[in-house]
């Protein structure tokens, strides 16, 4: 949702050329019996005055003419960088941004661009596709704050997996385009809109683990973006979805590492005033719970995207 995102950073562009896939092993050393998963962990640490790589990183970042250093009315001399990073700003949670940005707590692989691009990239997709699927996924906060089934908000269950449906739709018509492209620019072209389409998937499949559907008053009330198990989740079920993709897409007889929509697009702000209103005129929290199951959620998500694909070896597991 919106109101968990921060403000775009500059993020450099990618070159255009495909980046050349990495040469096989002749023989892959079996793993041990006995090995297992690494847990997910979260690697970042938080800015703080001095002494550690991030203060460092974030200090030699920082803009000093920014503005965001300056007091702000009202505020106890407390200036907006101070406000967000002490959870005091209305309509900014600590949890799933939009992107990384130098005054944020939450790692990057916490936020929409970052748990995309490391999906992405590791299934094995262009590195233009992967960073142009990242940015229009931070884009669903700033063209679609008020739609609720774009973030899996708001007790919108049906129109969020009819959204899900909906994506898979144009996402098999797109890549049909892409198959019957005869120019550059109309393979480009479709390759856009390919990318285009998997980023609102994937913003609404890793909302559903920030939001599970929750109203504004358990939102705002149980702070349900604050929570690292969710972004682990969410890192997960991107992982499966590009993995899904790339089955589908090689299904078709179209090499991921080949889709190339050019340069990413970049993503703009969401609506600030607006968020802050909704944060602030969030109704009193019960203390009940009302989100949906997660877990089924993500599943049936996914099935009714990739079910629209044309290929039916993509389905997750019941």
């Amino acid at each position: 949702m919106d109101v968990d995102s921060a403000p775009p950073v500059d993020i450099p562009s990618a070159p255009v050329e495909t980046p050349a896939a990495p040469e096989a092993p002749a023989e892959a050393p079996a793993a041990p019996e006995t090995a297992a998963p690494e847990a997910p962990r979260d690697t970042f640490t938080a800015p703080a005055t001095g002494g550690t790589p991030d203060a460092d990183r974030v200090a030699a970042a920082r803009d000093p003419n920014d503005g965001m250093d300056r007091p702000i009315p009202d505020s106890g001399g407390q200036s907006l960088w101070e406000r967000i990073n002490n959870g005091q700003q209305p309509g900014v949670e600590p949890a799933f941004y939009q992107g990384p940005a130098w005054y944020l707590s939450v790692p990057r692989e916490g936020t929409h661009v970052g748990m995309t691009e490391d999906a992405g990239m590791a299934a094995g997709f262009n590195r233009n596709f992967t960073n142009y699927t990242a940015d229009q996924n931070a884009n669903v906060d700033h063209h679609e704050y008020g739609t609720d089934a774009a973030h899996s908000y708001n007790f919108s269950r049906d129109q969020t997996l009819q959204r899900a449906e909906d994506l898979g739709a144009r996402m098999d018509a797109a890549t049909t385009r892409y198959q019957n492209a005869t120019t550059p620019r109309e393979r480009q072209a479709a390759a856009q809109e390919m990318a285009t389409n998997y980023g609102q998937y994937l913003h609404l499949l890793q909302d559903n683990r920030a939001h599970g559907g929750t109203d504004r008053a358990e939102h705002y009330g149980a702070h349900v973006d604050d929570n690292l198990e969710s972004q682990a989740a969410a890192r997960g079920d991107t992982r499966d979805a590009m993995t899904n993709l790339r089955t589908a897409l090689q299904s078709r007889g179209i090499n991921p590492m080949e889709i190339n929509p050019g340069r990413r697009p970049g993503y703009s702000s969401p609506p600030w005033i607006q968020g802050g209103m909704d944060a602030a005129g969030a109704p009193p929290w019960d203390g009940q719970s009302r989100m949906w199951n997660r877990d089924e959620m993500a599943r049936d998500i996914q099935n009714r995207f990739f079910g629209r694909l044309g290929n039916g070896n993509t389905a997750v597991p019941m």
